[in-house]
């Protein structure tokens, strides 16, 4: 009995581990650059790009200084201010402002506030061209204050 032998030559695959180690590569590559684009981001290339890095600069305790990273001629600032009383977060007041370079500047801060800002990227007519930013947030401590139920207890009614 004749074996069964091809009269062309067959390719030879690699052995199945080589095979499945290339892909965990190719596979880890991208897991990797999405990551790297979700949680850092790519600086923008066009005014069109939303703005990335927003930053705030906390050693600063008089003023909120936020800077990003965009290339459009003018900006738009959201700025929340938010105050956070017993676990619950109320909304104080939200404001627009129109800046014409990456950096913005609030001054008369409280303590206690909770300032969350967002920018998007406008044209010089100033029509949004991009999609606001991630947000970033600065929550500023009660310093120097004692608000404390035992030193000042409520008196009883009769």
């Amino acid at each position: 009995m004749r074996k069964n032998i091809p009269r062309y030559p067959v390719p030879r695959k690699p052995p199945a581990h080589r095979r499945i180690k290339g892909k965990r590569y190719i596979f880890l590559a991208v897991a990797l650059l999405l990551l790297f684009h979700f949680v850092v981001g790519f600086p923008p290339t066009s005014p069109k790009h939303r703005p990335a890095y927003l930053r705030i600069d906390k050693e600063n305790t008089e003023t909120n200084v936020l800077t990003w990273v965009g290339r459009a001629p003018v900006y738009e600032v959201t700025s929340i201010r938010s105050i956070y009383f017993q676990g619950i977060n109320s909304i104080s007041s939200q404001d627009f402002y129109v800046v014409f370079e990456p950096r913005f500047e609030e001054t008369d801060i409280l303590e206690g506030m909770t300032y969350s800002y967002r920018v998007r990227s406008m044209d010089r007519g100033q029509i949004p061209i991009s999609r606001w930013s991630r947000h970033v947030k600065r929550r500023l401590s009660l310093t120097g204050t004692r608000l404390n139920v035992f030193d000042h207890p409520p008196t009883p009614i009769r």
